[in-house]
């Protein structure tokens, strides 16, 4: 399984609990069957491992389910393996079902748990190894030691935390946190920030596979780089409210003391009526433009 930062794993975690305990609640909450979060969480860390498998990331499949002849969704193929003997593994190749979100995946996923009575046992208890080993029975996987790596990495990263928002089976008020929103976001500005989810489209597949809103989270990226690399002040010179037509006349006017060719050069490239300082001739039309500015006080000093 591939190794992760304690950031990059908390990230994982934090991205698929979000909308595991919104499936979750909202499925208690409606009378309907549930399954726990942490189960969810443990399942798609062990399958993806840790969303690095990038054919089943780029499906936006995170729990590797089998397609079957009832899914009228879209599919990928890969290979896999299979304990039919509960010892020996046989390589085969399968197709998947494959999604357009993350989340769109774990609804998949609670609908599969929730909805088929082959895994029954495996719904609304708080008890995490009764669930997984429900699932298990239920034919989820055939691999032999499933539960028990399922359970060490539920007990490894404290992810029943994630399942206290569901209260217990007699529906008392649901104590516990839920996943930081504000701070998984500001995680995930940061990972665009430093480039994790590239640019453009790239960015916007990305985001949304992971259950992100883009413009949400852009506008967050946008407002943090204006914050952290403001804009240097700008002095103008005062607005010139004379007659003169001499750029000089106005120029002094104004305080400025300085109007040498020179000077007027370094005026010229600052406000961009020139690109280079050789420019600058004291042409009619680029001193016009200089004059426009200054009496719109919008003249910028050097």
């Amino acid at each position: 399984m591939a190794k992760l930062s304690s950031s990059e794993t908390q990230n994982y975690i934090e991205k698929v609990a979000l909308l595991a305990q919104k499936e979750a609640l909202f499925r208690k909450n409606n009378g309907r069957n549930w399954s726990l979060p942490s189960v969810c969480i443990a399942q798609s860390i062990l399958e993806t491992g840790w969303g690095k498998s990038s054919i089943m990331t780029k499906a936006n499949a995170y729990f590797g389910i089998k397609s079957g002849r009832n899914w009228k969704g879209p599919v990928y193929s890969t290979k896999t393996k299979e304990w039919y003997n509960g010892v020996d593994a046989t390589n085969i190749t399968d197709t998947f079902r494959a999604y357009t979100t993350l989340e769109d995946s774990i609804k998949d996923y609670f609908n599969l748990i929730c909805e088929y009575g082959r895994y029954a046992k495996a719904c609304n208890t708080m008890d995490a190894k009764q669930c997984i080993q429900a699932i298990a029975d239920g034919g989820y996987s055939t691999y032999p030691t499933y539960v028990n790596e399922v359970m060490t990495l539920i007990n490894s990263y404290d992810l029943t935390r994630y399942d206290t928002i569901l209260g217990n089976i007699e529906n008392t008020v649901p104590e516990g946190p839920e996943v930081d929103r504000e701070a998984l976001l500001n995680r995930v500005v940061d990972d665009v920030i430093n480039n994790k989810y590239g640019s453009g489209k790239e960015r916007v597949q990305k985001l949304a596979a992971e259950g992100f809103n883009y413009r949400e989270v852009q506008n967050r990226v946008n407002i943090k780089l204006k914050e952290s690399n403001p804009k240097p002040s700008v002095n103008y010179y005062p607005k010139f409210t004379g007659n003169s037509s001499s750029i000089i006349t106005a120029l002094n006017a104004v305080g400025c003391n300085d109007t040498s060719m020179n000077f007027r050069k370094e005026i010229a490239v600052k406000n961009k009526i020139v690109p280079l300082k050789f420019m600058y001739k004291g042409t009619a039309s680029q001193n016009t433009e200089i004059m426009r500015l200054l009496k719109a006080g919008k003249l910028i000093k050097p």
